[in-house]
């Protein structure tokens, strides 16, 4: 029988997360000219932190294998504008 995960969703600060990703793919991203910008506040998102961190790395990852390694990559994080 296979197993089955629940979610998990915690509010979880966006900047740090993305933080720890990039910590953790630096022997990747010794090489590439990699350029993140997070807003001044806080970006806050209620999310399974555990699946959040796959998907990232698995983002920046591939962002890094198809980009040209001559143009830097830039990631950009905002808030979304109040309506």
């Amino acid at each position: 029988m296979p197993a089955t995960s629940q979610l998990m969703p915690h509010p979880v600060d966006v900047g740090a997360l993305v933080e720890e990703v990039v910590a953790s793919l630096n022997d990747r991203l010794a090489s590439m000219k990699v350029t993140i910008s997070l807003p001044d506040e806080g970006l806050m998102l209620t999310c399974d932190r555990q699946l959040m961190v796959m998907l990232l790395s698995q983002y920046i990852d591939n962002a890094c294998k198809y980009s040209i390694f001559a143009l830097p990559s830039p990631f950009v994080l905002s808030s979304p504008k109040p309506k």
